[in-house]
């Protein structure tokens, strides 16, 4: 009886602390759009003579190049910690939905075993907790599909599946 309350505190708590940090915040840094203008610094030697624009700078100490570097790993850093807290959120519903399949097969095994009042009162258990699985079950549903919207709006920015799962080069 006592795994059964500490298993809905549990499950209350989880739900009102998770409930409030579900929503995935939108990408800090959005795609810049080019001009005509950008296009004259990557023309061939072919094109114009001389060294192109873009290679001016290639094996010194380029601030551009940097500063792309470090976006870059700010971009990075953005999916890992996003992905990382979804999927840690998904595991979490994973475990409480388990833990109350489990604590209504006992409630279960405890309504088969006993008589009278006490078939009663487990009957009750078991229907209470089979409300809580369904709870923890649609909880668990929202967060696959939090993660898959994530996973898509990834894709259509041109991030790659790794970064999400904090896989880097």
């Amino acid at each position: 009886m006592t795994r059964y309350f500490l298993c809905l505190l549990l499950a209350a708590a989880f739900f009102y602390s998770a409930s409030a940090s579900d929503a995935v915040e939108p990408q800090p840094n959005e795609a810049s759009s080019f001009t005509n203008k950008d296009l004259e610094q990557y023309k061939h030697k072919s094109q114009e003579g001389g060294t192109p624009k873009a290679l001016q700078g290639v094996g010194g100490n380029n601030s551009e190049e940097k500063h792309a570097k470090s976006d870059k790993n700010k971009d990075q850093e953005y999916w890992c910690s996003k992905g990382r807290q979804l999927r840690k959120k998904l595991d979490m519903s994973r475990d409480e939905v388990n833990a109350l399949k489990e604590l209504s097969n006992e409630f279960r095994e405890t309504e088969a075993s006993s008589s009278g009042k006490k078939k009663l009162a487990a009957r009750k258990n078991v229907r209470k907790n089979e409300k809580n699985v369904v709870a923890a079950q649609r909880r668990l549903k929202e967060r696959e599909a939090l993660l898959a919207d994530l996973e898509e709006d990834a894709y259509r920015k041109g991030i790659p599946a790794g970064w999400l799962r904090c896989q880097f080069e």
